[in-house]
């Protein structure tokens, strides 16, 4: 009889660790040390407060646990996996994109923070523990042991800097944490993208922060495609970035594309287009360079009567 029970209750657990395996495996939970000191709880590997425990059942479950540095009784499970080398491959990266976060303990060590910290990991797998303090906003971690080697790390995929998914994740006090720890503005994406064309698309307002560490003109720097930052704010409709941009010497006579951003600004009817005229085509030569070599294009650009083309200087007496 003791023996059917305890096949019974086997039978039972394996029943149960099957069922959470599929119906949660990425789900953070708050768990006990009785939990892995039992029930047939193997640790296969550990690193610091990080520990992968296989349990034996008819279907053995990996489960990835982490320990509170400051609190080594309290724990919590990461994940649970079916499968050896997917379970793993995850904890090998969690191993260097969380527990450095974790262990700086600017963190709170809490369900929802470290759930926060396994799904970035889990969507971004070739990102460096940078790459996620950044996107997450963690910017007090940045400057940490283990972290702050990475700040200007590119990675694999995209060749992205922290700097950049900073600024994709609209954190502010990151991008500028970076910066103060000496990022480089000077890094280009796979497609030749700067930060300031990333700062333009997702967060136009950090376009000024940029501008105070740019000490090499990298504003006026030209993707893959030949396009500005400032190109971009024009074809994009993008009114704040572009008066930012201008009001930060962005020069609107740089491109390689097929059409400058007064070019760009004309075509998408933005308002702010004779601004751009003013930032620094006020002449004919520099106008004759945007490609406005005619009284029609001047008025399409936003100089709407005779008024306006004198004080471009573009009015003779001919015309």
């Amino acid at each position: 009889m003791a023996a059917f029970l305890k096949n019974l209750a086997t039978g039972f657990n394996d029943i149960v660790t099957a069922a959470q395996a599929k119906i949660s495996p990425f789900t953070v939970q708050s768990a006990t040390v009785d939990k892995f000191s039992q029930n047939g709880c193997v640790t296969t590997k550990q690193d610091g407060c990080l520990t992968l425990y296989r349990r034996t059942a008819t279907i053995p479950t990996y489960e990835c646990t982490i320990t509170k540095p400051d609190m080594p009784t309290k724990i919590f499970s990461i994940f649970r996996q079916t499968v050896e080398t997917e379970a793993v491959i995850l904890y090998n990266s969690l191993l260097t994109m969380m527990l450095p976060i974790v262990n700086s303990c600017t963190v709170p060590c809490q369900e929802d923070y470290l759930q926060k910290l396994l799904d970035c990991i889990k969507e971004h797998p070739s990102w460096t523990c940078a790459h996620v303090a950044a996107y997450l906003g963690y910017h007090t971690c940045l400057k940490c042991p283990g972290i702050v080697d990475f700040i200007d790390s590119q990675c694999k995929t995209h060749q992205m800097t922290p700097l950049m998914v900073a600024l994709i994740g609209k954190q502010a006090l990151a991008a500028e944490e970076l910066l103060r720890l000496g990022a480089s503005l000077e890094k280009k994406d796979k497609n030749g993208d700067t930060a300031y064309h990333y700062a333009v698309l997702n967060c136009p307002p950090l376009v000024s922060l940029l501008v105070d560490y740019d000490h090499n003109g990298v504003i006026n720097w030209l993707n893959g495609k030949g396009e500005s930052a400032l190109l971009i704010a024009c074809e994009r409709k993008l009114s704040e970035a572009t008066e930012i941009l201008i009001g930060s010497k962005a020069d609107p006579r740089v491109a390689t594309a097929d059409c400058l951003p007064i070019h760009a600004a004309v075509r998408s009817c933005l308002s702010d287009a004779r601004h751009i005229i003013l930032a620094g085509l006020l002449d004919a030569r520099h106008i004759i360079l945007a490609g406005l070599s005619d009284a029609r294009h001047i008025i399409l650009a936003g100089l709407s009567d005779a008024r306006h083309i004198i004080l471009a200087g573009l009015l003779d007496a001919r015309q």
